[in-house]
């Protein structure tokens, strides 16, 4: 699982982020543990995202002295270190 830098999103995600597939990661964690973490997240006030698109090049302002050299994504923009 992964928490946002900005805002109030997270990703559920199994191992590392961008290791698998959101399908993947899906048929990887059991039904009962997801909803479970689902759960306590939106109780925390979270809203759950699906990890894949945030792989996409990110389209906004991108600043490399602020968010580094490599190609900007919204996982990035969103999730990365900053």
């Amino acid at each position: 699982m992964s928490i946002s830098n900005f805002g109030d999103l997270a990703v559920l995600s199994v191992d590392n982020p961008g290791v698998w597939t959101d399908a993947e990661a899906a048929a990887l964690l059991h039904p009962d543990d997801a909803r479970r973490v689902q759960t306590a997240l939106t109780d925390l006030g979270y809203t759950v995202i699906p990890e894949e698109p945030l792989w996409a090049p990110y389209d906004g302002v991108w600043d490399p002295a602020v968010f580094g050299p490599s190609e900007p994504s919204w996982w990035i923009r969103y999730f990365d270190y900053l």
